[in-house]
């Protein structure tokens, strides 16, 4: 038995001997000889697919899962699409004690000063799930403004959503519930809800249906790989509809995955950012590497670099008044150099919004910066009705 030292002296003689033939060999023979190692490993490999494994040997039961589990690994890695989600917790918050962030966050909800907020839902669209998410034949309960929904793929591929409870016993539609044709059959009592009006169009124990007997059918669009739900407190049809993202619809553009935040904030000013162009420059000025915790991101460690904004924002003209645009540009100095990257860190977005109340008369100065958030605020209202739902305080003193 040699010393690791002789050993390792050996094998770098090896190397050294077997490099200087390989120098002195033709081009052509130099391409056989990889061909054939090549082919010997793919042949390896193949053998472990290909050979009945020998179910008394102890190796066989540990090479199987390891083949399973990567195999298994490789088909999420390259197939199916990373949803990136953040709950309320994860990111964010700044530590207190002994606390967890989950009771942190709830902390930090109940104690702020919510202010004189605008209704908690704006009239719109909003996104259900992706269309992948519900497949033919399938039903999913989901809870969003407000609603419990039971959302469903019929049998002829149309997507339909009602309410998830059935007027008869309270069961829900979408635990258990089975698609029939265009209709959901309620898991209790097999009472059967067509997709496009809610109307019960069956019930197996009555030879008839009563008049009224349903559930309230919401409208939805199924457009750019997504699933939407038309919400309006009057009750108004859906006078417009999410911009088409032609690649998308039509296959060029693959759905590989998505970043999801659940955010402590009201719904208005999650857009609001947009026509807050100064923020772009105190909060995303520092580079990406700095980390998204707002106390840290001004370490002089990173100073040699830093991100450049400029923005600008404008509701577009009728008939598209219901789309603001905003014209972004974007560039990193390093070390006095002007780069220009594409990746952006919005996370440090989310630290702000976890912590911050919503100021219904912000004291604004006179200045373009601020305008163009008033200017932002005005074009939004548009949104709200007379009935929009408002956020119902309880105090839980006994004043």
């Amino acid at each position: 038995m040699l010393p690791c030292g002789k050993r390792l002296l050996i094998i770098i003689a090896v190397s050294a001997s077997m490099t200087e033939k390989l120098l002195k060999v033709p081009l052509f023979q130099v391409g056989e000889l990889w061909l054939k190692s090549a082919s010997d490993i793919i042949g390896r490999i193949l053998s472990i697919f290909t050979t009945v494994p020998d179910f008394y040997a102890v190796s066989t039961y540990i090479v199987i899962p390891l083949v399973l589990v990567s195999v298994y690994y490789l088909y999420v890695l390259f197939f199916v699409p990373l949803n990136r989600i953040r709950i309320l917790g994860d990111i964010g918050y700044i530590e207190e004690g002994k606390f967890s962030m989950k009771e942190i966050a709830n902390s930090v909800r109940k104690r702020r000063l919510v202010g004189d907020i605008p209704p908690v839902y704006p009239n719109g669209w909003f996104g259900v799930v992706e269309s992948f998410q519900i497949k033919k034949g399938e039903a999913k309960n989901i809870s969003m403004i407000g609603l419990n929904l039971a959302v469903f793929r019929a049998e002829d591929g149309h997507i339909h959503a009602i309410d998830a409870y059935c007027p008869h016993m309270g069961a829900n539609l979408a635990a258990g519930g089975r698609v029939v044709g265009n209709c959901l059959e309620c898991p209790f009592h097999g009472w059967l809800f067509r997709g496009h009006d809610g109307k019960c169009t069956k019930i197996p124990y009555a030879e008839k249906v009563p008049e009224g007997a349903g559930v309230k059918s919401y409208v939805t669009l199924e457009t750019n790989g997504w699933i939407y739900l038309w919400h309006h407190a009057e009750g108004i049809e859906p006078n417009w509809t999410p911009p088409a993202l032609d690649e998308v619809n039509n296959g060029n553009w693959t759905y590989r995955g998505r970043s999801e935040h659940y955010v402590n904030s009201h719904i208005e000013e999650i857009p609001e950012n947009g026509a807050d162009v100064y923020h772009l420059q105190q909060v995303h000025g520092p580079i990406m590497t700095a980390g998204i915790d707002l106390r840290y991101m001004w370490n002089q460690l990173w100073s040699f670099a830093n991100h450049q904004w400029t923005a600008s924002w404008e509701p577009c003209p009728a008939p598209d008044q219901h789309i603001g645009a905003l014209k972004l540009t974007h560039s990193m100095n390093i070390f006095g150099k002007r780069f220009s990257p594409i990746d952006l860190n919005v996370e440090r977005d989310v630290m702000i919004w976890n912590n911050k109340r919503y100021e219904a008369k912000p004291f604004f100065v006179k200045s373009k910066e601020d305008s163009l958030i008033n200017k932002h605020r005005r074009w939004y209202s548009q949104f709200y009705s007379e009935h929009s739902p408002r956020l119902n305080f309880q105090k839980d003193t006994l004043d």
